[in-house]
């Protein structure tokens, strides 16, 4: 796709968006909630017990 003067290019940062639509019973919508639960560092979560913690469901 070809650029017009002025405008701005988006690339993403990582394709870990598009895997979290991959998975069965997930949408837009979820992914969308996990992605803002994660954060920019999902490293940091390295078990379903840590997301738990984290969504003060723990």
């Amino acid at each position: 796709m070809a650029s017009t003067p002025g405008s701005v290019s988006w690339q993403p940062k990582s394709t870990r968006p598009y895997r979290i639509l991959q998975l069965p019973g997930v949408g837009t919508l979820v992914a969308s909630q996990l992605l803002v639960a994660c954060g920019d560092n999902p490293e940091r979560l390295s078990s379903e017990q840590q997301f738990a913690a984290l969504c003060g469901t723990a």
